[in-house]
């Protein structure tokens, strides 16, 4: 029998392998923080840990792949077309700043 994946798991399979191979596009980062903001505010409150360990995780592959760049402020300005019009989501860092500092896991 196999186990069931937990909401977690899911989240992960459904993110990882864009945030690995489009983390270094304004784009495709401003889309992907923009879904994960979205699903952060409708999900059960037990489950935006979860969320929260994936914006973390999506902060950590733009300044390490942006960094040297001019870009990471663009890239993490999420935007749900990514083509960098008006912000309708509040920012990543200033989200996070008034609920506290990034939250940590196993792997974060």
């Amino acid at each position: 029998m196999i186990p069931p994946r937990r909401r977690e798991d899911d989240l992960a399979l459904a993110v990882t392998e864009i945030r690995q191979h489009g983390g270094g596009s304004v784009q495709v980062v401003r889309r992907l923080q923009a879904l994960l903001l979205r699903l952060r505010d409708e999900v059960l409150p037990e489950h935006r840990a979860a969320v929260d360990q994936e914006l973390a995780r999506l902060r950590a592959t733009v300044l390490e792949r942006l960094g040297g760049s001019a870009d990471p402020d663009r890239a993490l300005a999420p935007d749900p077309q990514g083509l960098g019009g008006p912000a309708r989501v509040t920012p990543w860092p200033a989200r996070t700043a008034a609920a506290g500092p990034a939250p940590t896991g196993p792997l974060g």
